[in-house]
């Protein structure tokens, strides 16, 4: 209130607008305010109270602070709990007891209230938050709007809740108070009022609060039918946590003596991407399940999805693809929303996959039968791996085009989260990694973190998070990229994901290579080599990558080589482009350390030929100051068309500009040739080809200097023609 304003208070109701403006004064600075309206803060409250009980008195802080919380500093209530207060004075001593009790004032200000006030706090303080329409329902009477606003003046007990018009919620400490005066009604009474909620609830879409009023009487029957009804059209709309808030304080053996509560509940484990628990669920529903239920084909069903389900999170996809077409002959006739489960299982399963191409077009056809039964979240998943599987076949365009598509999908849950409207920024984000636009990689990641959860789901979750370590990591931030990732892998321990946490290993492994943390990527690589994930996984592959560097390291130069000669085949086969181009820079830096600089040479051309036409540069970024030497050395050598020489000067000036250091498992590992710099040099122009003449051109240098180089070249290495030179260097 402005200060030249005057506060009238007055014990009667304030007067109109208009007969304020009579009140006599000389600048009409006047405002009226019923006591009754008058509102104090705490340190009012206890200034007020301290006033009250006179000057002498010892009033300690927490009496204070609880008659505030009592009353909330409505003066109605207030002066009640002052009054018991002044009674209790000599009594007590001056008041000062450390451990107040606050139930008396609670006494003397519920006394305060009429009948009709009593009746609604008690009678609906099962509920977390009421409406005078609810009260009315639940009550069986009319005119609760009137009672509440009267409450509401007298006490704090109840107080409009922000952003909720219309709604109310009991302030602390009043729930418990009032509950165990409802605890004390008849058990036939509690559980009528609390049928009679929930059937409000529901009808107004408040499934998670009708189910919460069943569970809070321990109307089990009642509860395993309303999660039966709505579990699924919840799931359709990614509301998940739903069920998963009322079911999580639902005893265990209530929950593991129902198929329907059962299935709920695996259908929380595999949206957060917890296998092991989802199948666990999964395995006490079918056992459950009563062929002489109505709903029992319907909940068999459902256990085979979530077993397929599970499939797709673990990689299973043999076994995964064997419960598919079990279900797909098993619901031939339903053209229901059963279909487009099923059909997001098969989706998801064969994301795992190695051929992009056949995977893409598979996940399109998925995403049709899961729009044309309005399963919007499995859409935007499905788009999701189908924008991941462009990624990995170096498609980056195609990929964007694909999120454009998931965001089609987003901003469709109706109360319930919205983690899957991160999806297409968690794509956008990896394509602008592979880009090297660190920046807004970066900003994508971090807001997609923003909105995205374990819960929602750890591999999407781990995903995010390790490609914002990803990109700290080729900014040079190997600290900050180390703790990301590390913090990801207690996730994936949480909630046992098995999957996700390989993939996080392999991430880490590669971190801590770089940062020269050898011990710690020994521990990783034996719990990689442990793993077993399903033959045809992706999981494999990334795995390869860590098991070359760690071989290269360790001096097993040959085991290295078959290793990453075997991923490139596999990858050159499947066209997956985005992985080979990462195995081509590996093989060729591996090659340049060793010291074979033909085979080098020669696969990182390769390399940047791929590289040009995906648009990717990450991969070589990654390699730092290394890529950035060997790359000038080939440049100068003039090995380069216009494209790659355009490519090459992008990568060499993002590496600058990152200014990133020598990764440090490639300093501890010397070269093996015997050759010198320059006899390297013309051993790798001889192996791609090159004549004498066109070396000598290349590097200034005459054709006989050039001849007496490669008789150098073929007595080190024992060979006698350049055919055998090029078997040599490529053994």
């Amino acid at each position: 209130m402005p200060a030249a304003v005057r506060l009238i208070i007055s014990t009667q109701r304030a007067p109109s607008f208009p007969a304020a403006r009579g009140v006599p004064d000389a600048d009409e600075a006047v405002s009226f305010i019923a006591s009754g309206q008058l509102v104090l803060d705490e340190d009012a409250t206890a200034r007020y109270v301290r006033s009250a009980l006179g000057a002498g008195t010892r009033v300690p802080e927490e009496v204070g602070a609880a008659v505030w919380c009592v009353t909330g500093g409505h003066l109605p209530a207030l002066n009640q709990a002052v009054s018991y207060l002044t009674e209790q004075n000599d009594a007590v001593d001056g008041l000062v007891n450390t451990s107040f009790d606050a139930r008396p004032v609670l006494d003397a200000v519920f006394s305060l209230l009429s009948e009709p006030e009593k009746t609604v706090l008690v009678r609906t303080s099962f509920l977390d938050i009421v409406t005078p329409a609810l009260c009315d329902h639940v009550l069986q009477v009319s005119g609760s709007d009137e009672v509440i606003a009267t409450i509401v003046a007298k006490t704090g007990a109840l107080t409009p809740v922000s952003g909720k018009r219309g709604w109310y919620e009991n302030n602390d400490p009043w729930p418990q108070y009032l509950q165990a005066k409802f605890r004390k009604l008849e058990r036939s009474t509690l559980d009528t009022l609390c049928k009679r909620a929930s059937v409000y609830l529901k009808e107004h879409d408040y499934i998670g609060q009708a189910m919460d009023c069943l569970r809070k009487a321990a109307l089990w029957e009642e509860l395993n039918e309303l999660v039966g009804e709505y579990h699924l059209s919840l799931m359709f709309d990614n509301r998940f946590d739903v069920f998963k808030e009322a079911l999580e304080k639902v005893p265990r053996h209530i929950l593991e003596s129902s198929p329907k509560l059962s299935i709920a509940e695996a259908w929380v484990f595999v949206k957060a991407g917890s296998v092991e628990e989802a199948l666990r669920c999964a395995r006490i529903a079918r056992s459950l399940v009563d062929e002489e239920d109505p709903d029992s084909l319907q909940m068999e069903t459902e256990c085979l999805v979530l077993q397929s389900m599970c499939c797709g999170h673990s990689g299973d996809i043999q076994v995964g693809k064997g419960l598919i077409d079990k279900l797909l002959q098993r619901n031939q006739e339903d053209p229901g929303f059963f279909l487009s489960l099923v059909y997001n299982a098969a989706g998801c399963i064969v994301a795992r996959e190695k051929e992009p191409d056949r995977v893409i077009g598979y996940l399109k056809n998925c995403v049709e039968v899961a729009e044309s039964q309005g399963n919007k979240p499995a859409c935007s998943v499905l788009c999701y791996f189908a924008a991941r599987q462009c990624i990995d076949a170096g498609d980056l365009r195609r990929a964007e085009e694909t999120a454009r598509s998931a965001r089609g999908y987003v901003g469709f849950q109706v109360g319930g989260g919205v983690e899957f409207n991160a999806l297409p920024d968690v794509i956008a984000a990896t394509v602008a990694r592979k880009r090297g636009d660190f920046e807004q990689a970066e900003r994508f990641y971090r807001a997609s973190l923003e909105v995205l959860k374990p819960t929602s789901g750890v591999e999407f979750f781990s995903e995010a998070a390790c490609g914002l370590a990803l990109t700290q990591h080729a900014q040079g931030r190997t600290e900050e990229a180390l703790q990301t990732t590390r913090s990801v892998l207690q996730l994936c321990d949480k909630y046992h994901a098995e999957r996700p946490k390989l993939v996080v290993l392999v991430y880490l492994a590669l971190i801590e290579f770089d940062a020269g943390r050898l011990n710690e990527v020994e521990g990783h690589v034996r719990m990689l080599r442990a793993a077993d994930p399903a033959s045809a996984d992706l999981v494999n592959d990334l795995i390869a990558f860590v098991l070359v560097r760690f071989r290269f390291v360790k001096g097993q130069l040959e085991e290295a080589r078959k290793l990453i000669e075997a991923l490139e085949e596999s990858l050159e086969r499947s066209h997956r482009n985005g992985l080979l181009l990462s195995a081509l820079v590996t093989k060729a830096l591996v090659a340049h350390v060793a010291g074979q600089q033909g085979p080098a040479t020669q696969t990182l051309l390769q390399a940047l030929s791929l590289g040009c036409e995906t648009g990717e540069i990450e991969a070589f970024v990654n390699e730092g100051a290394t890529m950035a030497r060997v790359l000038a050395e080939v440049q100068e050598r003039n090995l380069l068309d216009r494209k790659q020489e355009s490519f090459v000067r992008k990568i060499v000036q993002r590496i600058a500009d990152l200014n990133i250091p020598e990764p440090a498992w490639r300093l501890e590992t010397p070269s093996k040739s015997p050759l010198t710099a320059r006899e390297r040099e013309v051993c790798e122009l001889l192996a791609l080809g090159y004549s004498n003449r066109d070396i000598s051109e290349s590097l200034c240098v005459s054709v006989n200097t050039v001849d007496t180089h490669r008789k150098r070249i073929y007595t080190k290495l024992a060979v006698s023609s350049r055919k055998e030179l090029v078997e040599k260097l490529s053994s």
